[in-house]
């Protein structure tokens, strides 16, 4: 953490911050090509860039926050998984924004201990979240949720900056959210067999597309 909550500002500017987050999660066309190389971290680039964009930091600003959320992404992956397949929505969309949340909290100068209760927050609002895609592609409600995500990681961050207690630690949190997400129905977990998946307008565009 190379610098103090203080000398960069820790609240964080959530309407210049949403703008510029649009900009780098909202592009369909760049989202659709990457949809092959899909993990989590559409929330995490999107947010990330977006900040350090509007707080004007350098390029080693920004690996050192994607350090932070590589750590975040380390833990998340011993103690449960990234494959909405096995955990729902969750598995991808909360944990981006688990980490997105750590980045930004490293991004404002904030301490470890704050990142790791960012981390926290974030999952802790994502537990539950299923994976029902419209017509079988990974795009609606995707790219609603990615944006969700990299929205409830700046919360989160904000809340942690200004020292908000988790109450349950990371770890304890992961743990909770794996049990959670297999414990949702297989229909729910990347199988389109409910939810927006299986209503009439997913079902037509899911004709017309040909599959």
């Amino acid at each position: 953490m190379s610098r103090t909550c203080a000398e960069s500002g820790c609240n964080l500017e959530a309407l210049a911050l949403a703008d510029r987050c649009w900009a780098h999660l909202g592009d369909r066309e760049t989202y659709r090509r990457e949809l092959e190389k899909r993990a989590p971290r559409e929330p995490l680039q999107g947010a990330c860039l977006a900040m350090a964009d509007e707080m004007e930091l350098s390029d080693e600003d920004v690996a050192r926050a994607m350090l932070a959320a590589g750590v975040i992404g380390v833990l998340i992956a011993n103690r449960s998984t990234f494959a909405a397949e096995v955990a729902g929505c969750q598995a991808e969309g909360g944990a981006a924004s688990c980490m997105a949340a750590a980045a930004l909290v490293d991004l404002a100068g904030g301490s470890t201990s704050q990142a790791v209760a960012a981390a926290s927050m974030a999952l802790q609002n994502c537990l539950g979240m299923v994976c029902d895609p419209v017509a079988k592609r990974v795009e609606v409600p995707c790219l609603g949720k990615n944006v969700l995500a990299a929205s409830n990681a700046l919360a989160c961050a904000n809340m942690a900056l200004a020292d908000f207690d988790p109450v349950i630690p990371l770890d304890e949190v992961i743990g909770a959210a794996d049990r959670v997400g297999r414990s949702l129905p297989r229909e729910l977990r990347c199988t389109g067999l409910a939810g927006l998946s299986t209503t009439h307008a997913s079902i037509e565009i899911e004709k017309r597309l040909g599959s």
